[in-house]
């Protein structure tokens, strides 16, 4: 905008004219918020990492696992639970990519080049496993992945990582390393 002098009657009144306005430069940059992609690339996480599948259904040991898994956040936060249906869960488990959860998880999640550093001195020292506590999204068995070691079992207390772990380690379940328990974590 412009500051003018005015009387309250206005550019173009008998007191102000066009050439009385003091005008105001704009700025040439803007701030804009980062992309999720851009916050997983600053945290040195693959692009779309925290991107969960959408499902049409889900089997009953997933079901069983997320009505514990919302049992143990209701009373850990001191809310009162509430048991959903499958179809509820399914409805619940979609809704569950949004930005703001990816922001959150980025933003109280550690590097991935800073985790790897520890990590990697502990492989050099011959250590073949681990345990992650308080995971978040998986920095951890993550980079244990990269260096050769085995993550025996990962704790995490938010919904939203625990699924991020899950979906990306799951393939790797079958080879022996996580078997999911139902309150979050990885045995």
């Amino acid at each position: 905008g412009s500051l003018c002098a005015r009387n309250y009657k206005g550019i173009g009144s008998q007191y102000v004219d066009e050439d009385k306005c003091i005008v105001e430069y704009k700025t040439k940059y803007i701030v804009r918020r980062l992309t999720p992609t851009e916050c997983a690339r600053l945290q040195g996480m693959p692009d779309l990492w925290c991107r969960l599948s959408q499902i049409d259904d889900m089997s009953d040991e997933d079901y069983e696992f997320w009505k514990q898994a919302h049992k143990t956040y209701a009373e850990i936060n001191g809310k009162k639970y509430k048991e959903k249906t499958k179809q509820q869960m399914i409805a619940w488990y979609n809704k569950l990519q949004v930005d703001s959860a990816e922001y959150k998880a980025y933003g109280n999640g550690m590097a991935l080049p800073c985790v790897r550093v520890p990590i990697h001195g502990i492989a050099k020292h011959g250590a073949k496993t681990m345990a992650s506590l308080f995971d978040g999204i998986g920095g951890f068995p993550l980079a244990g992945l990269i260096d050769g070691i085995k993550t025996l079992w990962t704790r995490e207390i938010e919904l939203f990582p625990i699924e991020v772990t899950m979906e990306r380690f799951r393939e790797y379940e079958k080879y022996g390393c996580f078997t999911f328990g139902c309150d979050g974590r990885f045995e």
